[in-house]
C-alpha cells in the first residue's frame, strides 16, 4: 500500500454496511435536490425548514409534488423511500432479486441501487 493512500475499511454488519448513516445522509439530501428542483420549476417561495421531523402539512406537499415529478424523478424519488425504508428496517443494501450484497462502490455512487450490478444488467436487457 503506499504512503498517502487512504483506504476505506467497512465493518461488516448484518447488511453488510458500516456506514448507514453516511447513505442515510446522501438519500435525504437527494430527495430534498427533487423537491427542490421542481420548486425551481415552480418559482415557489415555499419554505422548508422541516428539520428533523417532517410535519403533516409537508407531507401533503410532497404528495402533492409528486404530480407534477417527470417520470423518471418519480421513479428515482420511490426508489430513495424504498432505500430510506430499507435502512429502518435493517436490510439496506441487499440486492432484490437475488439477495447478495450490493457493492459498497455501487451504493457509494447511486445509495438508492435496488439491485448488483449482475441483476440490474438483467434488469436492463
Amino acid at each position: 500500500m503506499k504512503k498517502g493512500k487512504k483506504t476505506k475499511v467497512i465493518n461488516i454488519k448484518k447488511n453488510g454496511i458500516e456506514n448507514i448513516k453516511e447513505f442515510k445522509e446522501k438519500l435525504l439530501n437527494l430527495k430534498m435536490e427533487i423537491f427542490s428542483l421542481l420548486n425551481n420549476r415552480k418559482k415557489t417561495d415555499v419554505e422548508k425548514d422541516i428539520g428533523d421531523e417532517i410535519d403533516d402539512v409537508v407531507q401533503t406537499m410532497e404528495k402533492e409534488m409528486m404530480f407534477d415529478l417527470s417520470s423518471n424523478e418519480k421513479t428515482i424519488l420511490k426508489d430513495i423511500e424504498n432505500a430510506l425504508k430499507k435502512i429502518e428496517k435493517g436490510n439496506y443494501g441487499i440486492c432484490e432479486l437475488c439477495g447478495k450484497k450490493i457493492e459498497y462502490k455501487r451504493l457509494k455512487h447511486i445509495p438508492y441501487a435496488r439491485y448488483c450490478i449482475e441483476c440490474q444488467k438483467k434488469q436492463d436487457k
